[in-house]
């Protein structure tokens, strides 16, 4: 798909709140690091990024909002960083691929 010429036959629909989905999904296991849980529960990732397609989202953005040495810093995770940004690219790209 090209992305401008999409654009301008219809409107493309973008995932929602990720860390909305979170709260309501992960119940019992929450980490207060939702970036983190791209590394301890991707498969919970994966399984939002895929109700978001199968709601009619055209494009899902990746779970790495606070992927970055500032925020880790704050959780004593700067140096997992990367890795969270790196698994948040690798989630959503299976999610979309899997979805065509």
């Amino acid at each position: 798909m090209d992305f401008r010429e999409e654009l301008s036959r219809r409107i493309l629909i973008l995932d929602g709140a990720m860390g909305t989905m979170l709260l309501g999904a992960a119940s019992g296991d929450r980490e207060a690091n939702s970036e983190l849980m791209n590394l301890n529960s991707p498969w919970l990732i994966r399984q939002i990024h895929e109700r978001y397609i199968e709601a009619g989202a055209d494009i899902i953005s990746t779970n790495s909002f606070g992927a970055n040495r500032l925020v880790q810093d704050a959780h004593g995770l700067a140096d997992k960083s990367a890795e969270m940004a790196f698994e948040a690219a690798r989630i959503a790209r299976a999610a979309a691929d899997q979805a065509g």
